[in-house]
C-alpha cells in the first residue's frame, strides 16, 4: 500500500478526522441554507415595495419572473438537503456520515466549544437536540433527524419535481402559495 493510500485509510478511520469531515460538510450546508434565507428574505423585500406601489404593481412578464426565481430558487435548495446520493453534500449524506462517529459526539465536547456566557445555553441546546439523559449523540437520534428532515421536505420535493424540475401534466396537489413554499 502506498503512503498516500496508507494516510487516506488512516484519516478514514481516525474519528477526528471523520467529525472534522462532518464539520467541513455541515458548514458548506449551513452556507447554502443562510443563501436561501437571505433569498427568501429579498423576495419578500421585493414583494411589499411592489404591493405598497400602486404604479408597478400591475403584474405582467417582470413579476411573474421574480416568482419563478424565487420558487425555483428555494425548492430546489430545499429540495437538496434531503438528497442522498453519495456523490453530494446534503443535510441529509451529513446526518448519515454523523452515524460513523455518534459515539465521539458527547456533551462534554459540544459544550466544551463554548464558554463564558453561552455556557448555559449551551447546555440547553444540548437537552433539545439530544435530550437530559444522553451522554453523546445516539445512532438512533441521527435517524430520528433524517426522518424528520425527509417528513418535512416531502411536500417540497413533490412540489419541486412537479413544477420546476418537471411539468406535471395535471394538477397533482393543491394549489401551493409562496407561504407554502
Amino acid at each position: 500500500m502506498t503512503t498516500n493510500a496508507q494516510q487516506q485509510r488512516r484519516r478514514l478511520t481516525n474519528p477526528e478526522s471523520r467529525i472534522k469531515s462532518v464539520c467541513d460538510k455541515l458548514q458548506r450546508v449551513e452556507d447554502r441554507l443562510f443563501h436561501l434565507a437571505h433569498v427568501d428574505d429579498v423576495f419578500w423585500q421585493v414583494q411589499a415595495i411592489i404591493r405598497s406601489n400602486p404604479d408597478i404593481n400591475v403584474g405582467g412578464v417582470f413579476q411573474d419572473w421574480i416568482e419563478d426565481c424565487y420558487v425555483d430558487s428555494v425548492t430546489v435548495g430545499l429540495h437538496r438537503l434531503a438528497d442522498r446520493r453519495r456523490d453530494v453534500i446534503s443535510l441529509w449524506r451529513v446526518l448519515q456520515e454523523m452515524v460513523s462517529v455518534a459515539s465521539h459526539l458527547t456533551k462534554e465536547r459540544y459544550l466544551s466549544l463554548h464558554d463564558g456566557p453561552l455556557r448555559h445555553r449551551t447546555e440547553k441546546w444540548w437537552e433539545k437536540l439530544v435530550g437530559t439523559s444522553e451522554t453523546c449523540v445516539t445512532q438512533a437520534i441521527i435517524f430520528a433527524k433524517q426522518q424528520e428532515l425527509q417528513a418535512a421536505l416531502d411536500k417540497v420535493s413533490a412540489f419541486a419535481n412537479q413544477n420546476v424540475a418537471h411539468l406535471a401534466a395535471g394538477p397533482t396537489h393543491p394549489a401551493t402559495t409562496f407561504e407554502d413554499v
